[in-house]
């Protein structure tokens, strides 16, 4: 059984807002357009996308097409700035974890059209964007969020696993560095 009968049962058993969650990497699938549309034709309360798919051109072609109730965000910190250019409305973050108010002013700047001050923090924090994905996620933020003692494990469940080494030791680069307000 695929994806569609099974969100359509959901659709269709409550009023609740529900958002879609394109992430190709995990699920060797990526939801069209076309499927979107369709899903949002049926039921309303289909009200937004999480785009993790990597693809601007798949952001713009999203937006060039639903209606303007219906939302569009990146699922991917490395891309919110290339994402919101073409119309996506925010961040569903992982590195809002750890460092929120920089996700939140990034998301801000865009929003009032400061793209220069949204650029210069984008670039100022691409590489932690793209090194908080050095193993599948979440386990390379709760390693972050252990390190900074923010919480009391970073355990998680199979199929996921603990950091390779080398990768580890990234992550306590980077938490030695990393300034937590």
């Amino acid at each position: 059984m695929g994806y569609l009968p099974i969100l359509s049962a959901l659709a269709e058993r409550t009023e609740k807002p529900i958002v879609l969650y394109s992430i190709p990497s995990r699920c060797g699938i990526e939801i069209s357009t076309s499927t979107v549309l369709r899903l949002r034709d049926k039921y309303p309360n289909i009200c937004a996308l999480k785009e993790a798919g990597g693809k601007s051109a798949k952001v713009s072609e999203t937006m060039a097409v639903v209606d303007d109730d219906f939302i569009v965000l990146s699922g991917d910190d490395g891309l919110t700035l290339p994402f919101m250019a073409c119309g996506a409305k925010g961040v569903i973050s992982v590195a809002s974890n750890i460092i929120p108010e920089k996700v939140s002013e990034l998301v801000s700047f865009l929003q009032n059209g400061q793209l220069e001050e949204a650029r210069k923090l984008h670039l100022s924090n691409y590489s932690f964007f793209t090194d908080i994905f050095c193993e599948p996620n979440p386990v390379p933020i709760k390693i972050l969020l252990l390190l900074k003692g923010l919480i009391s494990s970073a355990e998680v469940r199979l199929p996921l696993c603990p950091p390779s080494d080398k990768n580890l030791d990234l992550l306590k680069k980077i938490a030695a560095n990393l300034t937590i307000s």
